[in-house]
């Protein structure tokens, strides 16, 4: 009778852990990142949405953070990528989910690969956010002149208030939090163009 109580107390605790695990795995945040002022504040932007799930996420992939790239800078990818386009990456091919968002930042500059391919569901760095939103935003050549990545842009993102808030490193992967703290940074930072070229080349914002 004892052994048959503890094989019943073994198989209860054994559910227990099993249903606490599919809790954690489905249940969002304990910060829900839905009632964030700066993610309500890009959401009424357009550049986040609902539809995202971004409070179930753990990390943003780079694939994703370049979908964010188009919407905060406002460009309709049905204009830069045609039907039946071919694709720039070997491992972001047509049907894959980000594909014109990859396709559009690539044809704007805005993105490099990483050698050939782009890894489009590895989780984005820091680092790479940095390169793409200051890129998108009209700083690479500063950035490029400042060092080049990944330190040039790390510190001209630091001195543009990109990183206002961050206190990850470089090499950390871009959380939900994080994610939308420099999107709304970004917001926030004036874009440069491109005035003048030859010896000397001026901006203006």
């Amino acid at each position: 009778m004892q052994m048959k109580k503890r094989i019943l107390g073994l198989v209860l605790a054994l559910c227990c852990a099993v249903f606490s695990v599919q809790a954690q795995e489905t249940a969002p945040q304990e910060t829900d990142i839905t009632q964030d002022a700066a993610y309500q504040r890009l959401c009424a932007f357009g550049v986040l949405s609902e539809e995202d799930g971004l409070e179930y996420e753990e990390t943003v992939t780079r694939g994703a953070f370049v979908e964010y790239l188009m919407r905060i800078g406002g460009v309709d990818t049905a204009v830069l990528v045609p039907v039946g386009d071919t694709p720039v990456f070997p491992d972001v091919p047509a049907d894959h989910s980000h594909f014109a968002a990859i396709q559009a930042a690539y044809r704007l500059g805005w993105i490099s690969g990483v050698g050939a391919a782009f890894e489009p569901d590895v989780p984005v760095t820091r680092a790479q956010a940095c390169k793409m939103l200051l890129g998108a935003l009209g700083y690479g050549a500063i950035a490029e002149n400042r060092g080049g990545y990944p330190i040039g842009y790390l510190v001209l993102a630091a001195e543009t208030g990109l990183l206002r808030g961050s206190t990850d490193s470089g090499d950390d992967s871009v959380t939900p939090q994080a994610l939308v703290q420099m999107l709304a940074n970004a917001l926030d930072t004036e874009p440069l163009e491109q005035t003048a070229v030859g010896d000397e080349i001026t901006y203006e914002t």
